[in-house]
């Protein structure tokens, strides 16, 4: 059974899953590597056994960590917060890196569910800065929910780093799902994380890994928004397109329907 989202995120492929879950189903992989983990909807749609999630985003894996030991305390420090405004942009703006490692993953959740569209972006001295979402009637989600997301990630192998790394440790027979941010030179499309996004210069190194790794025996799939330089990049594996519809925008009437690619060396 799939597990519900716990956290939001933007860039989300939940809406692809359908379409992007077949390529596991066909790979006869046992072993799942993210290194774009984000919020890992994919894992969390095929449950695999063994699996290895990574993101150079700290308080996320952080976040992750103490959720897959103590989610309790997580929930119990989180539901003394009350649902504000005032209270998110305190939390939002406090000196939080000396926290404990359980205050800290709860106000990650918090700021998580109640920023606008689930953004994770950080300004040039690295400080989130997503403003809160008004006009919705969002609530912290209950203590099953905690639970039944710690449950989840039990058997996961956690890593704060480049993506370069996490290629890494891939083996022969392990099924890699990349799904990076779209690079900061595509000014069309929203950057995320800050001032040390992904930009061009790691697509290109994406592209030579992955030519690496399909050597080695690994299986992968890559999503990623349509563009001239990636579909060149890419064009020796097997491109399929899709349309999305994006969610970022503040005005529904401003969500475009836009084209994604899938890159991969295994045949659907």
């Amino acid at each position: 059974m799939e597990q519900a989202p716990f956290l939001r995120w933007a860039g989300s492929k939940r809406k692809l899953l359908p379409k992007l879950i077949p390529y596991w189903e066909a790979s006869g992989c046992t072993r799942y590597i993210e290194p774009f983990a984000g919020s890992a909807v994919m894992y969390f749609a095929i449950n695999p056994q063994n699996a290895v999630l990574a993101d150079t985003n700290k308080d996320l894996i952080d976040m992750y960590l103490v959720m897959q030991r103590n989610c309790h305390a997580v929930y119990n420090e989180i539901t003394q917060y009350p649902c504000s405004e005032s209270f998110y942009y305190q939390l939002r703006d406090a000196d939080y890196k000396s926290w404990s490692a359980c205050r800290r993953a709860a106000r990650f959740i918090y700021l998580n569910r109640f920023c606008f569209n689930g953004l994770y972006r950080t300004n040039n001295k690295g400080h989130f800065n997503v403003p809160f979402a008004r006009g919705v009637n969002r609530k912290l989600q209950s203590l099953e929910a905690f639970k039944r997301f710690s449950k989840a990630i039990k058997g996961v192998g956690f890593y704060c780093q480049d993506f370069r790394r996490t290629l890494l440790m891939a083996e022969k027979d392990d099924f890699i799902y990349a799904d990076p941010p779209y690079a900061i030179e595509n000014r069309r499309i929203f950057n995320q994380y800050g001032p040390s996004s992904f930009g061009s210069n790691d697509l290109m190194d994406l592209a030579n890994m992955l030519t690496m790794l399909h050597e080695k025996g690994v299986k992968f799939l890559v999503s990623y928004a349509y563009a001239k330089e990636f579909s060149v990049m890419f064009d020796k594996w097997n491109l399929k397109s899709t349309i999305v519809q994006r969610t970022v925008a503040g005005n529904p009437r401003n969500r475009k329907r836009v084209k994604e690619l899938f890159i991969s060396n295994i045949k659907i």
